[in-house]
């Protein structure tokens, strides 16, 4: 009996023992396993070889367009002072097709710049070209101004109102064709302003 008990435990030891060397085997083939996985290499993409018939399509240029200048067609500037007592400065100017004329009163009394011969005491103290038009800034007080254009070529004579009889004429030439006038500077006119000195009083 004694040796059937003994023979019964050396057996179970021993299933014992192959069910635990079984469970190692087991552990270390999972092992085995997850080094295989965790050493498998990775594939690295290859980049994109250009294709080398392929052309490259240009970006476009914005091309720069210049700004217009609306002052570039503009003419030039010219400046008449009226001065007391009788006097244009300058009386005599010559000026370009489009140029503008500005009169300004730097006296202490009033002032015009008048180009019509219906308003002259003297219809040929006035002229102008054929086609331009007559002009007339009205009375002029100090510092006040007066602005024309002249368009047509020939020969601008004007006056003063108040100050004709004084000699208080200019003239304006613009370079160019010339049209032709209508009339003369008057040649008698007194510088003392004694042919009608009452005149410059009647305007007043």
């Amino acid at each position: 009996m004694r040796i059937l008990f003994s023979a019964l435990s050396v057996i179970l030891l021993l299933a014992v023992l192959a069910a635990c060397v079984e469970s190692d085997e087991a552990d270390d083939a999972a092992d085995d396993n997850d080094v295989s996985v965790a050493e498998a290499p990775t594939a690295t993409p290859e980049p994109d070889e250009p294709d080398p018939t392929a052309t490259a399509e240009p970006e476009p240029t914005e091309t720069a367009v210049p700004e217009e200048d609306d002052d570039a067609d503009a003419g030039s500037s010219h400046v008449i002072e009226m001065q007391d007592p009788d006097s244009f400065v300058p009386d005599e100017l010559e000026i370009a097709p489009g140029d503008t004329v500005t009169f300004v009163n730097e006296g202490n009394i009033p002032h015009t710049a008048t180009l019509d011969p219906d308003e002259a005491r003297d219809p040929d103290n006035v002229a102008l070209p054929d086609g331009a038009e007559t002009w007339d800034s009205g009375s002029l007080d100090p510092g006040d101004e007066f602005s024309i254009t002249l368009d047509v070529p020939g020969e601008y004579m004007y006056i003063c109102r108040p100050h004709e009889a004084l000699g208080m004429i200019g003239t304006i030439t613009v370079n160019g064709d010339t049209a032709g006038v209508d009339g003369d500077v008057a040649d008698d006119v007194d510088e003392n302003g004694d042919d009608d000195a009452d005149g410059v009083d009647d305007y007043y």
